[in-house]
């Protein structure tokens, strides 16, 4: 699947910041009638330290809505995970435990788009048969 190209130093870039801190809920998608049911794990928090011993929120996907449906969500459990100073290496390998495939990027007016469009579309209404 190609890129667009104007988000390629985004893309190959690691994180600014590690967290120190995750807050974590578990949430239950039935609060209105038309909610769908969906229950999981949500992202409530995410922080680092600061030099000054201060929390600093970093940027993350935290809106506490259905993934699903896009309905407000139930909290039910909130858990807070830490970062361990010593925290192990992956030991996952490439090519072994995962496949990694060459990143391609297309500019934006380029047709190709139309085709990933559509091939992204029929994609989506085959998963939610």
């Amino acid at each position: 699947m190609p890129f667009p190209r104007k988000f390629k130093e985004l893309l190959e870039s690691s994180p600014a910041e590690l967290p120190d801190h995750v807050w974590l809920s578990y949430c239950v998608c039935g609060c209105l009638p038309e909610s769908c049911g969906w229950r999981g794990w949500v992202i409530e928090g995410v922080s680092r330290v600061t030099a000054e011993g201060h929390g600093k929120i970093l940027e993350s996907n935290d809106y506490g809505r259905c993934p699903k449906c896009g309905n407000q969500l139930f909290r039910t459990e909130e858990v807070q995970f830490v970062r361990s100073p010593n925290q192990p290496q992956p030991t996952m390998q490439p090519g072994i435990d995962y496949e990694i495939v060459p990143t391609t990027y297309i500019d934006d007016d380029d047709p190709q788009w139309e085709v990933e469009r559509e091939r992204l579309r029929e994609a989506e209404n085959n998963n939610q048969r």
